[in-house]
């Protein structure tokens, strides 16, 4: 497989792919570009920002519940239809969803509290990634690591250059 990171990332043997890109916005829409026609889930507790982007993409989603402590009410995804399952890890929690996903499931998980991260649940179909902005001193950027191949062709440094003069 090959590394886009290079430097002592590269060092590190893994079976994922990873990128990087300007902002955890654009990370999700490179993810939703390679899963176009898929059936979402997610959280009922989600980011404004983030249903606009799924709107965006004319994505189809429904959602499950979120318990007040921030922890997935396994009942109400038990009898949805779904393909791709979104877990946000708020605040860097973790969450366990070994028992609550279906084995031909995808999971996206949303990392933007992490700044190590990786496939802890062992799924499959996995992709994950987080936003510097939340964990770092840094503006933007974000990192994607996945067990299947993204298009890289939507990350273009025109995009980059804009969103960032526009930040800093």
């Amino acid at each position: 497989m090959k590394k886009v990171i290079g430097g002592e990332a590269e060092l590190e043997k893994s079976e994922l792919y990873e990128y990087f890109t300007d902002s955890g916005r654009s990370s999700i829409k490179l993810i939703l570009n390679r899963l176009k026609g898929k059936i979402f889930l997610i959280p009922n507790y989600i980011c404004e920002i983030i249903l606009k982007i799924f709107d965006e993409y004319e994505a189809e989603y429904s959602f499950y519940n979120i318990n007040k402590d921030l922890s997935i009410d396994d009942e109400s995804i038990t009898n949805k239809q779904y393909d791709v399952l979104y877990v946000i890890n708020y605040f860097g929690m973790d969450h366990k969803i070994g028992n609550t996903i279906k084995t031909n499931k995808i999971v996206i998980e949303d990392n933007v509290f992490l700044p190590i991260f990786s496939n802890n649940q062992y799924c499959d179909k996995w992709v994950g990634f987080n936003s510097f902005r939340k964990i770092s001193p840094l503006a933007d950027g974000s990192l994607i690591k996945s067990s299947f191949s993204l298009s890289k062709s939507i990350i273009t440094k025109k995009t980059y250059l804009e969103y960032s003069k526009i930040k800093y």
